[in-house]
């Protein structure tokens, strides 16, 4: 017999995967919902967005709306980091150190 901690992340990932495939407008709380799905900080996920963590907070204290673009990209940042296409964390902490505009790097090698 499962316990109810044993499903609780199926659950999230079902919960999370229904957010991220939904036609409305993400809230707040499925903003930060999402965000700890998949272990951001407000900071992190600025970071990966390029917006302020301030922008982040209100948008999950529903002061201010999310922005479409930010919207689509929380929702396709939550799908690859559910299907293991990106490693999200580790794209969060790149682009908080390096000064390199994202791209800069593949654009200088080819």
């Amino acid at each position: 017999m499962t316990s109810a901690n044993d499903s609780r992340p199926q659950l999230h990932r079902v919960i999370g995967e229904h957010l991220a495939c939904s036609k409305k407008a993400l809230t707040g709380k499925e903003v930060r919902f999402l965000r700890h799905e998949m272990d951001l900080s407000q900071a992190q996920l600025s970071d990966l967005l390029r917006v302020t963590d301030q922008t982040v907070a209100r948008w999950e204290k529903a002061e201010v709306p999310i922005t479409g673009p930010a919207d689509l990209l929380v929702r396709v940042f939550y799908l690859g980091h559910i299907f293991k296409k990106v490693d999200v964390r580790a794209l969060a902490d790149k682009l908080r150190t390096d000064d390199a505009p994202v791209g800069a790097a593949e654009t200088a090698e080819k």
